[in-house]
């Protein structure tokens, strides 16, 4: 990854911290999170980054990020996996002064209850008296 930078003269816009027990505070602190994945399960660090407060853009590769972000309230934006000029789109749209940071952030704070330990062990249960 670095070559890479270095490669393509990026040095002065990109920053490589090395690894970080504590993301948790570069999270709070960015200015958006980015999801690129081609596919995911759960996408854990999705909802990691809406518990810090941020916007999520991410790829909508199968299984994972939709069903986090747009399931029952918009909180992040979507763009088609591989869509290099969809995912720039997105990132320009969300670093405008005007894109609504505060209702995508209200709409994250209840899709997280969804996740919640109470709503996990109600959903565990479930399952289990099922096959009861």
């Amino acid at each position: 990854m670095r070559d890479y930078i270095v490669e393509n003269n990026m040095e002065q816009y990109i920053t490589m911290y090395g690894r970080d027990n504590n993301p948790y505070k570069w999270m709070a602190n960015a200015s958006l999170f980015l999801f690129s994945s081609t596919s995911e399960g759960l996408g854990l660090v999705i909802i990691e980054a809406l518990a810090c407060g941020q916007i999520v853009v991410a790829t909508d590769c199968p299984i994972g990020p939709r069903e986090i972000l747009a399931l029952n309230v918009e909180c992040g934006l979507l763009v088609p996996t591989g869509s290099v000029n969809s995912m720039r789109d997105a990132i320009i749209r969300v670093l405008d002064p005007s894109f609504p940071r505060d209702i995508y952030r209200e709409n994250a704070i209840i899709r997280l209850k969804d996740f919640s330990h109470d709503i996990f062990k109600k959903n565990i249960e479930k399952l289990f008296n099922q096959y009861e």
